[in-house]
């Protein structure tokens, strides 16, 4: 019988924090073949991402891993940081969450997947420049010549995605670990990388650990499925057995929780009526005419050529109280643009946007300041939107110190008890669990890094402020299917 390519056994994971250990993964087994896809799936906080990390050695300064994780005949938690070092890059690569934040935006892409193959292969400059074309070519990105002197913010989320894969299987790697490749992609580009997943699989025989809130993602790529919860190993088995035929009870509820488009409405739908709110009826809340949004884009050189590039173009529609709307739509169609000129955080360049029945396309300054507590976003990364540097309970009482200044900190307290949401905790009616509100935001490597945690964070922050219309900009997809129904 051949050996596996990865076998972890006995995998715990715990973190030194001021109120005590955190103990994020819990006697963790489980192996992984050559050329096999293993999926693990679970809610936010369930120990995924820490898990392959603690293989990779890239846990933060207050997290121990113990157990034993052999790869390729080689117990990794022996290895010496230069060891490991070696191992890194070339033996295993992994493929992050967010491109944007795992790219270095100072860098050409060409230089960034340069400097993996001179480090790991000893190519020359010239040879690691052909080298990483040819993988950019591999992953479907047409003038990969051209596109290496590129930065990332030139390239779109799905680029971004392919350039993060390119570089990881530069260095050929026996084992490819992707932590929610695909999380905030459109459909379209999700169908792309995956079938890019399959295809370098098979061309390379290249292992992979598939980590993804998106059940369906996992169904259709994996061989086997982990299911993971608070750290431990619900259920096990292959991906047929696991998604068809589930012994325990979370692996059913993770499924039941999964949107159905064959099943019934959610909910009943708010009442409709005419903007003016004739007949008896609510009045529009939030309305839209005609709206056009133009960006000023320069070709060429500096001082090349301005024309106008047209973002949106005559939208028209109206949200009435107690209304969801939803905008869905290919990456570059306007969808955010959208939620940002309802905001005023882009020009609208013409068309009504009514608030009310009150015109706001003209309001700005302070006027439109006072309309912000009513008009309140959630941004699709949170990571990106909250300060690293202010701790959970400063960033969701935020609102209440810019739109209440007038209350006491006793009062303030008192105050965001009652609200519908607390900042004195993020607990069991956001998501189900509770973050320390005197914790810092968690960043990319804390223990309670979650997608979903953060965007509780964050709709905590909006609904804090008391806003009646809320924009919210992708706001679940990089939450699991239980924080996606505890939010809804």
């Amino acid at each position: 019988m051949t050996a596996p390519l990865l076998e972890v056994a006995g995998l715990d994971v715990r973190f030194a924090m001021r109120g005590g250990p955190v103990h994020a993964v819990r006697g963790l087994s489980f192996e992984v073949a050559a050329g096999e896809t293993v999926g693990i799936v679970g809610e936010s906080g369930s120990g995924k991402s820490q898990a392959v990390l603690a293989l990779m050695g890239l846990l933060a300064d207050n997290g121990r891993a113990s157990g034993a994780a052999r790869f390729e005949g080689q117990d990794l938690f022996t290895l010496d940081e230069a060891a490991l070092r070696g191992v890194r890059g070339t033996r295993i690569a992994m493929v992050f969450q967010d491109p944007m934040t795992s790219l270095n935006p100072y860098l050409t892409i060409g230089r960034q997947m340069g400097l993996v193959l001179r480090a790991h292969r000893g190519l020359s400059a010239r040879e690691a420049r052909r080298e990483c074309a040819a993988m950019l070519e591999a992953v479907g990105i047409p003038e990969a010549t051209r596109r290496l002197d590129m930065y990332p913010h030139e390239f779109s989320g799905g680029m971004r995605q392919r350039v993060m894969i390119a570089s990881a299987m530069s260095c050929r790697p026996s084992l490819l670990i992707a932590d929610e490749p695909t999380t905030a992609l459109d459909v379209t580009v999700q169908a792309q990388i995956l079938a890019l997943m399959r295809d370098l699989r098979s061309r390379f025989g290249t292992a992979i650990i598939l980590i993804s809130h998106d059940l369906a993602v996992v169904a259709g790529l994996a061989d086997r499925v982990l299911v993971m919860q608070q750290g431990e190993c619900r259920e096990a088995g292959t991906a047929e057995q696991v998604f068809y035929s589930p012994r325990d009870p979370y692996t059913r509820a993770l499924l039941a929780a999964v949107p159905r488009l064959d099943g019934p409405p959610p909910r009943s739908p708010a009442p409709r009526t005419s903007p003016g709110g004739g007949d008896g009826g609510p009045r529009a809340l939030l309305q839209a005419d005609t709206l056009c949004v133009d960006f000023p884009v320069r070709s060429g050189a500096l001082f090349g050529r301005e024309r106008r590039l047209q973002a949106l173009a005559g939208v028209s529609f109206a949200v009435v109280p107690g209304e969801v709307l939803g905008v869905v739509g290919e990456s570059g169609c306007g969808k955010s643009t959208l939620g940002r000129a309802l905001l005023r955080l882009v020009p609208v360049t013409a068309g009504r946007l009514s608030f009310l029945g009150r015109d706001v396309t003209t309001v700005a300054g302070p006027e439109f300041d006072v309309l912000r507590r009513d008009l309140q976003i959630v941004f699709q990364d949170p990571l990106a939107s909250l300060n690293p540097r202010m701790t959970v309970r400063d960033i969701v009482a935020e609102p209440l110190d810019t739109f209440e200044p007038e209350l006491g900190a006793g009062e303030r307290s008192k105050q965001g008890r009652t609200r519908p949401v607390t900042h004195e905790s993020l607990s069991a009616p956001v998501l189900g669990r509770t973050m320390p509100a005197r914790s810092h935001c968690p960043g990319p490597d804390h223990p309670s890094a979650a997608g979903g945690l953060r965007r509780g964070g964050e709709c905590t922050r909006c609904l804090g402020a008391g806003a009646d219309p809320a924009v919210a900009a992708r706001a679940a997809p990089a939450a699991r299917p239980l924080a996606r129904l505890h939010r809804a």
